[in-house]
């Protein structure tokens, strides 16, 4: 009788051990399989673009070579750029349907791009955004731009297209000439006995100062590059 409960004593144990064994190997390989699932579905859900990648229209493609901007779904599509936003690329491309998938040529990656200038532009000059995806000289109106690169061919006027060396966007603030010039406030003059007329007259100069300094502050808090008028 005693050796019969000391076989199922043993019996018991052993059973004991591979169930600790089992749920051991198969629960650690599930958890295994789990993470590594996760990890492919992470690695095959994003992809890598060397200098191209594919969106669809949010508007007709009327003009091959103009720069377009992410659309009304970032990521998904993209819209025509104007001359405050961050472009993504150009599409040499003519689709009058919305829509469609288009192959947006990414700046600042290998080939050089071909742009729509709305104006005249020389070989060699910095190139900036402008209205209805085009591209311009550096701008004269006040406002936000982004520059896109540097001119290789020239253009001889609206509607021309020339070769652009491209770079990644970078956001340009341009401001309104500043209202004090050199020595406008050195060159005050004052009696010995200083008239309410002089005293209003430094006021005024040194409330133009202001405006200027908090002109200035406002458009570097911007977060791009400033350029005078």
């Amino acid at each position: 009788m005693k050796s019969n409960l000391k076989k199922h004593g043993v019996l018991a144990a052993l059973c004991g051990v591979i169930a600790f064994a089992a749920q051991f190997l198969f629960g650690s390989r599930s958890h295994y399989m789990a993470a590594n699932t996760a990890t492919a579905n992470y690695i095959y859900s994003v992809d890598n673009h060397k200098s191209q990648l594919q969106r669809t229209n949010d508007a007709a493609v009327a003009t091959r070579n103009l720069l377009w901007k992410d659309g009304a779904t970032a990521g998904q599509t993209v819209a025509l750029c104007g001359a405050g936003d961050m472009p993504l690329g150009t599409i040499d491309n003519i689709e009058s349907s919305t829509d469609i998938d288009q192959t947006v040529r990414l700046l600042g990656k290998n080939w050089t791009r071909k742009m729509v200038a709305s104006e005249a532009i020389s070989v060699g000059d910095l190139v900036y955004t402008a209205a209805s995806g085009k591209v311009q000289g550096t701008p004269g109106s006040a406002g936000s731009y982004y520059y896109v690169g540097r001119a290789l061919t020239a253009s001889g006027a609206d509607g021309d297209v020339l070769e652009v060396e491209s770079c990644y966007p970078e956001k340009v603030v341009v401001i309104a000439t500043l209202g004090n010039t050199n020595g406008e406030i050195s060159g005050l003059t004052f009696s010995s006995t200083p008239t309410q007329a002089e005293a209003q007259a430094l006021r005024d100069k040194c409330e133009e100062l202001a405006d200027d300094v908090r002109a200035l502050a406002a458009a570097l808090t911007s977060g791009g590059k400033v350029i005078v008028l």
